[in-house]
């Protein structure tokens, strides 16, 4: 038994002095179960599956013999192999993350472009509703897609709001077009058939009569003159051609002026015609010719609509640091309904159109009103005659 340790330890390294004998000794005996390891005699940290057999000498047990069944090169194959095996398992792995990093970068692509998809079906609902669709609400996130969500609105508002713009100027210009030809056809008709009846029956017609005739064509002339003129200064004012020039006048004497040009017409309607005004107000600032343009419009609104035996008063009083212009009427007054839109162009009740206005004269006072900065107000109802008011600021001296 000695020698053959011995005769081992000599193909031994220098640190192998022997293997244990236990497992040798379980294999011999059969008492284990596979895989059965024990030491290499070439490394005795390692456990390897070994194969042994007793070595009987003249009848006594000399050793055993020792087989390590996992050679140097089944091992240098089997790290070999268990290379490749880890190389597959890392390229399995590396597929597996590139596939989870794809698909989470896609999902993660979907979650943040969302909000901005919801934005583009937007704007294009936005465009097939002729740019009257909804907007889309932000999300109060303050990111880029929450400012460019705030530009769009911005900017659909403003688009919304010219379209309507556009809309109701093609409205009103269809409205002109049909008002404007209303009011010129009645005095054009009435004048047509005066002349004819002067060219006609003019020598069987006596010298009263045909005077009768030219005086009314007359008036049908003066007529369509003025609305003519209502017209071209309207289409002035809208356009921003007239622009007031702002000095410091006296409203009483501009009232007084006024009142005197409309003396007569107010006798020939049988109609009191009166001022009440303070001579110690102070100047106000204004563009004196148009005003004046405004309190001849509203003077003649008032005396159009004020029967016979009825007042109209042009009264002037101080309001905090301006001055107020009120015409005061005792008309038939103006129905609710129609009172929001007394002050559009060509906008007549049927009342007001039996009366022979074109319904110019209110939207160029309001209009002349809003060029200082001011609004016009109407109060009025029916039976209780009217009020048209507006003011001027009071000159400030220093």
């Amino acid at each position: 038994m000695q020698f053959i340790v011995r005769h081992v330890a000599q193909r031994l390294p220098r640190h192998a002095f022997g293997v244990d004998l236990a497992p040798i000794r379980q294999f011999i005996r059969g008492d284990y179960r596979p895989p059965l390891h024990g030491e290499d005699p070439r490394s005795l940290d390692r456990q390897k599956v070994f194969s042994a057999a007793p070595i009987e000498v003249d009848g006594g047990r000399a050793g055993y013999l020792y087989v390590i069944l996992a050679s140097e090169q089944y091992d240098s194959v089997a790290q070999m192999l268990a290379g490749s095996y880890v190389i597959k398992i890392n390229t399995l792995l590396s597929l597996l993350v590139v596939v989870f990093a794809l698909l989470a970068g896609l999902l993660l692509f979907a979650v943040l472009t969302r909000r901005l998809r919801r934005l583009t079906r937007a704007v294009e609902n936005f465009q097939h509703a002729g740019f009257t669709g909804a907007l889309p609400r932000s999300r109060g996130r303050g990111d880029e897609i929450d400012r460019l969500t705030l530009s769009f609105n911005a900017m659909a508002e403003r688009i919304a709001r010219q379209v309507q713009r556009l809309q109701d100027t093609d409205s009103q210009r269809r409205e002109l077009v049909a008002n404007v030809s209303h009011d010129l056809r009645t005095p054009l008709a009435s004048l047509q058939g005066y002349l004819e009846t002067l060219r006609l029956k003019g020598e069987a017609l006596n010298a009263a009569e045909r005077i009768h005739y030219l005086e009314v064509a007359h008036g049908h002339c003066e007529h369509l003159g003025r609305l003519v003129e209502e017209l071209f200064d309207l289409a002035r004012l809208d356009a921003n051609e007239v622009q007031p020039v702002l000095e410091p006048f006296s409203l009483p004497e501009l009232v007084q002026d006024v009142v005197h040009k409309f003396e007569l017409r107010a006798r020939q309607h049988g109609v009191t015609l009166l001022a009440r005004y303070d001579e110690t107000l102070p100047f106000v600032v204004g563009d004196i010719s148009l005003i004046e343009r405004v309190m001849d419009n509203l003077l003649e609104n008032a005396l159009r609509h004020t029967p016979a035996g009825g007042t109209v008063t042009v009264a002037i009083l101080p309001v905090g640091e301006a001055v107020a212009v009120q015409i005061i009427d005792t008309g038939s007054g103006i129905a609710s309904e129609d009172l929001p839109y007394i002050f559009e162009r060509f906008y007549q009740s049927d009342k007001m159109r039996t009366r022979g206005g074109a319904g110019l004269g209110l939207a160029i006072a309001r209009r002349i009103v809003e060029l200082h900065g001011r609004t016009i107000r109407a109060d009025s109802a029916p039976g209780r005659g009217t009020t048209l008011a507006f003011d001027l600021p009071a000159q400030v001296v220093h």
